[in-house]
């Protein structure tokens, strides 16, 4: 059954995979899950307007939470395991945190000067204390990653992100708004800490070694750029845009029905970082594993599509009131790009792990620059919401063409064609 769809490997080896795959995915949908409810659970007691303020203070967060290490955790996983570099890879994480830390001060002080919006500074002054609590995190879990401990890094997970929600929805509780999701995150954060002290042990001492920073940053940057471009650029771009020309209440619409796609590509994303570029790096038959990973995804995205088209109207209309219904429409065309996004990511992931993340940047850049210049003009010419949904599926179907051709073209070459 595997060799009729090419793939090169026995039985057991792919039980292996999915089952590391299972662990990932399952804990990631788990996580989003807990996520969800406490979201909802937070609207309850907390208003629009702090809902808008973290938003924009999270917004700041975020770019440090993407480029934390600056990719160096790719590099650093390409390195054979040794006492030394977990040492070294330690040390360079206290530097991550404390630049990031000191570049959310540096943010809230200046927007204090300003006094651009009430309270930002003060909120994002405190979840900056994030990033100091993630210097010795962000090192169990890339090391859990390295040795494929999927089971202890998952259940870890889960339990401080369900610690931290049950933190903030009592706070949400007692009125205190803005801050319950501020400490939502740091005790969630704390928490993942204490558990993962008390199912590994402590971190070894730090050993510096600013070569190694140097290697490990300038092979993974790119997948880091490559990675994150989409998020970056291309989708602050598309919300001011769309709220710029058919106003707030047409973003909402978007953003209530694409919240599906975001959830799956916030999942996958985990997936792309945590499993798939190691399980390519480790694999000494990467093009037979990329065909394994290709039909599975290939299959769950169209599970999701199916999903998304034939349940998620009925659940809209159950749950929510009248003025939501307008998004329905915009679902059959979302859901088409479920697998498309899934493939792009995958294919990305296979070039970053034979070492063309160059290739992918550039890549990247382009079409996220063709795709911002075609949004903006056909809004300013009166697009409306369809339109826009139609840019994202145009634009994962001409990643996914891009990717796959180039690793066909490259794999002719060596007569093993996807």
């Amino acid at each position: 059954m595997l060799k009729f769809f090419g793939v090169n490997s026995t039985l057991s080896s792919v039980v292996s995979r999915l089952t590391g795959l299972l662990w990932v995915g399952g804990g990631e949908v788990v996580i989003k899950l807990v996520n969800l409810v406490v979201f909802y659970f937070f609207a309850f007691f907390v208003g629009p307007d702090q809902f808008g303020l973290f938003a924009l203070v999270w917004m700041v967060a975020s770019i440090a939470e993407a480029f934390f290490d600056f990719g160096a955790s790719f590099g650093y996983l390409a390195e054979k395991s040794s006492n030394r570099l977990e040492r070294v890879f330690f040390s360079f994480s206290i530097f991550c945190g404390l630049f990031w830390g000191a570049f959310c001060i540096v943010v809230a002080i200046l927007f204090e000067n300003l006094s651009i919006v009430d309270n930002f500074s003060a909120v994002l002054f405190v979840l900056s204390s994030l990033f100091v609590i993630k210097i010795f995190t962000y090192p169990y879990i890339t090391e859990l990653i390295r040795v494929k401990d999927f089971k202890v890094l998952t259940k870890v997970k889960i339990i401080s992100i369900v610690f931290g929600g049950g933190v903030g929805c009592y706070l949400a509780t007692l009125d205190l708004e803005i801050w319950a999701f501020v400490f939502r995150y740091i005790f969630s954060e704390l928490a993942f800490l204490v558990v993962v002290i008390l199912c590994c042990g402590f971190l070894k001492s730090p050993a510096f070694d600013f070569s190694k920073y140097k290697c490990w940053v300038k092979r993974g940057l790119k997948i880091s750029l490559s990675n994150n471009l989409s998020w970056l650029f291309v989708l602050q771009i598309e919300q001011w845009s769309v709220g710029y020309f058919l106003g707030l209440n047409s973003l909402g619409l978007l953003n209530f029905a694409r919240k599906p796609l975001d959830i799956w590509g916030q999942i996958f994303g985990q997936i792309r970082a945590q499993y798939l570029y190691p399980s390519f790096l480790d694999s000494g038959d990467k093009i037979s594993l990329l065909k394994l990973y290709f039909i599975t995804f290939s299959f769950l995205g169209l599970i999701a599509s199916a999903f998304s088209v034939f349940l998620l109207k009925d659940i809209i209309v159950f749950l929510w009131n009248e003025k939501w219904v307008s998004s329905i429409d915009l679902i059959p065309l979302l859901s088409i790009a479920f697998p498309l996004s899934a493939l792009a990511s995958l294919l990305r992931t296979y070039l970053d792990a034979k070492h063309l993340s160059g290739f992918v940047l550039r890549v990247e850049i382009i079409i996220s620059l063709v795709s911002v210049v075609f949004l903006f003009t056909i809004l300013y010419y009166g697009a409306d919401l369809k339109d826009v949904v139609w840019v994202y599926v145009i634009r994962f179907l001409v990643a996914v063409f891009i990717y796959l051709a180039s690793i066909l073209f490259n794999d002719f070459s060596t007569n093993k064609v996807l």
